[in-house]
């Protein structure tokens, strides 16, 4: 009998995540940060340009 352990093949838990899932998420959130992050120093970026622009 082969015994196989990729994600896909494993049943989720009733109260816990499997660890793919857990992997999943985390890699989601740290994509979401990242977008945050950006986003941010987008607008950042755009109030300092707008600020020189009226100064100018």
């Amino acid at each position: 009998m082969d015994y196989d352990s990729s994600c896909s093949d494993l049943p989720p838990p009733p109260t816990l995540l499997p660890s793919c899932s857990k992997l999943s998420i985390t890699t989601l959130h740290l994509w979401y940060v990242q977008i945050k992050i950006s986003i941010s120093l987008n607008f950042y970026k755009l109030e300092v340009l707008l600020r020189l622009e009226q100064i100018t």
